[in-house]
């Protein structure tokens, strides 16, 4: 026990002894009931009118203070190196009990009240549980406790701060409502409580009020879980529509040809100058630059005279992207923008906000067509099929300017499928390849899944 100095001393109520201040620690219970209250106006009176007499601080023998905190605090601001304590500690067992009963004087606030509750509760539920025990096994001992698990503790725990049982009962959820919105970060419905609860000024707070608030609350939260659930639900039936949609468009593609390889080896299945459009979206991290020489060679090969390679790329290395994607006499025509949805992209190396992608126009000779309009809109993302996963809708869009029906189109980053399906929802002819052989096997797989149903149908 790190007592510096025990001045043993007698007065008119009790013995008590000194202990130097610092060695003192606060129940961590106190702060959490009652808070970080101020002592100015107790600094204040104890300068003026001295330490009272027989005034001590009750502790127990890890001196740990469970009776004159504001005391403790208000000493230790007006520099006391030590400070009387009474000289029988209290035990370790009662010690929050000692706490709670040392301020039942003090005027409180209904949250600090409804703490008191929340802190007797275990304390009077033990002692029920003591009652039963050292009662035997008595029908009318069982009852008693049945009674105190059911409400009666409840009429227990509102008799220490004057209130009813429903009265504490409500208290308590509001504060324990209140304690989980501050955890979640909701402050602003955890201050709307608590002013509820409190009152402002001098009207004293509603626990009613507050139990009303936080079943408003409450029922909020509930619907906004409904309104998840159901998201999740109208997800899933429009993840089912699209994969049955997906089957369908398959199951029609008697013009669209995949092949599991790499853009460099697509030209031994393609012939040269046959490719009316390309239109692709190329992985954009730096290790993949040279994919994009490779599509260079691969569409000054397979693309007919006039016809446009369409790239869809990152920005962050773009020039060395436009070098190789000119290095084989590819005419750069124009840098459309594809604008995407949803929040900015953070290219934190750049320290930029990005909402869009440049999407570079090469052209194999001269462009004859007609006027382009070089903003393209994604309606949404789609990630389902694949990470790197563009949506129908702004795919759609290009391949509409860029190309005729029956026209021969290529992706040679076919990915999860996109350009390939919106090829044969506008009837072009369509070739495809990726080196990841799942996504080619989802395209040949449901293709042959669906063959076999009509099959045996």
């Amino acid at each position: 026990m790190l007592i510096i100095k025990c001045s043993r001393r007698i007065c008119g109520k009790g013995c008590y002894m000194r202990i130097a201040i610092d060695k003192l620690q606060p129940h961590p219970q106190n702060e959490k009931i009652y808070g970080d209250g101020n002592v100015d106006d107790l600094t204040r009176n104890i300068q003026t009118f001295g330490w009272k007499i027989g005034s001590k601080l009750l502790v127990t023998e890890s001196l740990v203070i469970v009776g004159g905190h504001r005391r403790w605090k208000a000493a230790k601001q007006l520099g006391f190196t030590e400070i009387p304590v009474d000289e029988d500690f209290v035990p370790e067992d009662l010690a929050e009990q000692t706490l709670l009963e040392d301020n039942e004087g003090r005027i409180k606030t209904n949250e600090q009240k409804a703490r008191e509750c929340m802190a007797w509760e275990p304390i009077e539920v033990a002692k029920a549980k003591q009652r039963q025990d050292t009662g035997g096994n008595s029908h009318a001992v069982r009852k008693i406790f049945s009674e105190a698990q059911n409400g009666r503790v409840r009429e227990i725990l509102g008799s220490h701060v004057g209130w009813s049982g429903p009265t504490c009962e409500k208290a308590m959820e509001a504060v324990e409502y209140m304690d989980a919105m501050a955890a979640t970060g909701n402050t602003k419905d955890a201050s709307a409580i608590r002013m509820t609860l409190n009152g402002e000024k001098d009207d004293g707070g509603s626990v009613h009020g507050a139990y009303n608030l936080v079943k408003k609350f409450m029922k909020a939260d509930e619907d906004a879980e409904q309104r998840r659930k159901d998201g999740e639900l109208e997800a899933l039936r429009k993840q089912d529509k699209a994969r049955q949609r997906y089957l369908d468009v398959v199951a029609r593609a008697e013009h669209c040809t995949l092949y599991h390889c790499s853009v460099a080896e697509l030209s031994q299945y393609v012939h040269p100058e046959s490719v009316d459009c390309i239109i692709t979206d190329p992985p954009y991290p730096g290790e993949f630059l040279p994919v994009y020489s490779d599509l260079a060679d691969f569409a000054s090969y397979a693309l007919r005279p006039g016809g446009s390679l369409l790239v869809m790329v990152g920005q962050s290395y773009l020039q060395e992207v436009m070098q190789r994607l000119g290095s084989t006499g590819l005419v750069y025509q124009w840098t459309c923008a594809y604008l995407t949805p949803g929040n900015a992209t953070q290219v934190h190396a750049r320290h930029v906000q990005n909402n869009w992608k440049p999407l570079l126009w090469f052209v194999k000779g001269e462009y004859e067509g007609m006027y382009v309009y070089d903003t393209f809109r994604s309606d949404a993302g789609d990630k389902s099929k694949h990470n790197w996963g563009q949506s129908e809708s702004g795919i759609g869009s290009i391949m509409e300017r860029f190309s005729k029906v029956d026209d021969f189109v290529c992706d040679p980053f076919v990915g999860g499928g996109t350009t390939a399906i919106v090829a044969v929802d506008m009837q072009r002819r369509f070739v495809g390849c990726d080196i990841d052989e799942t996504c080619i096997g989802v395209l040949e797989g449901l293709l042959y899944a669906n063959e076999e149903e009509d099959r045996q149908t």
